[in-house]
């Protein structure tokens, strides 16, 4: 059993991250890269086909606590830093474990709290080391603000730090 749900950890942790404006991947594809969303949805899936019980789990977190370029930080001016976060729970021995397999291992090298050898009983390391507030989106709507131009080149920046053409 945990064996299995640490190989589904990262099999699903070692799709690239990628910001992303589209949430919506087509079915029956393996991605390329995908976001925090994404990742969520596919590691839920991979784990509920096995038995496993998940719930999704949502946390406001803020892009300044990550190792992010402050010129890339600063497109966020009306938007602000603040931001929801997509992670899963998986019901393991009888509690809920957080489990975040949004940062890929090539990402620890540039500073992202990355979760190494996962030992299927535990949290993962989660989107940041700062302050973080975790809710269940089924039982509170947390509005945040949103400016969808800022945030595009928020994306287009970041994936571009990252390496990707955008």
């Amino acid at each position: 059993m945990k064996e299995s749900i640490v190989r589904l950890f990262e099999e699903v942790q070692s799709i690239p991250y990628k910001c992303r404006v589209e949430s919506i991947l087509p079915k029956d594809t393996t991605p390329q890269y995908a976001n925090c969303t994404q990742k969520r949805d596919i590691l839920s899936e991979l784990l509920n086909s096995c038995d496993f019980e998940t719930r999704y789990l949502d946390v406001i977190f803020d892009w300044i606590d990550l190792p992010i370029p402050r010129e890339i930080i600063k497109i966020l001016g009306k938007s602000g830093t603040s931001q929801k976060h997509h992670l899963i729970e998986v019901l393991i021995d009888d509690r809920y474990l957080k489990v975040d397999p949004t940062w890929n291992r090539e990402l620890e090298s540039l500073g992202f709290p990355v979760t190494f050898n996962w030992d299927g009983m535990s949290n993962t390391l989660q989107v940041t080391r700062g302050n973080l507030y975790f809710y269940n989106p089924k039982e509170k709507n947390i509005v945040l603000p949103y400016f969808p131009d800022e945030r595009k080149e928020f994306a287009r920046q970041f994936n571009k730090w990252l390496g990707w053409k955008a």
